[in-house]
């Protein structure tokens, strides 16, 4: 095995810590809401046929450079929803509405940027 290469002036545990946590959410039993946080960059969720489910990404100013990541794993209907905290002046909601849609969100600290393999409503500039 070959040793791993870290930055210069990091330690292992730095890099180590910045790698992606994967956050599992299955379908609510509710209508609901979670707001996303830069520590979680992976989201796989379920959903049912009649529970709406919101994601809030983080603030668009905090999360510069780092992707988001959202997949549908399995669906019983209802859509999902990816809004913005209102700080993106021109965000528009982000709606995955098929097993296996899935998009990535990047910011560059004014926009959020979206980039995926199904249609949507947009997002960013």
């Amino acid at each position: 095995m070959f040793p791993r290469v870290t930055p210069t002036n990091t330690t292992q545990e730095m890099v180590m810590a910045d790698r992606d946590v994967i956050s599992n959410i299955a379908a609510p039993s509710s209508n609901t809401t979670l707001n996303m946080t830069s520590g979680t960059r992976v989201y796989h969720v379920s959903t049912d046929a009649t529970h709406k489910l919101s994601l809030v990404l983080p603030a668009v100013g905090e999360c510069i450079g780092i992707p988001f990541f959202v997949k549908t794993v399995s669906g019983g209907g209802a859509a999902i929803t990816i809004d913005d905290n209102g700080d993106d002046p021109a965000f528009t909601q982000v709606v995955l509405s098929t097993t296996k849609d899935a998009v990535m969100l990047i910011s560059d600290g004014t926009y959020w940027y979206c980039f995926n393999g199904q249609d949507y409503t947009g997002a960013g500039a």
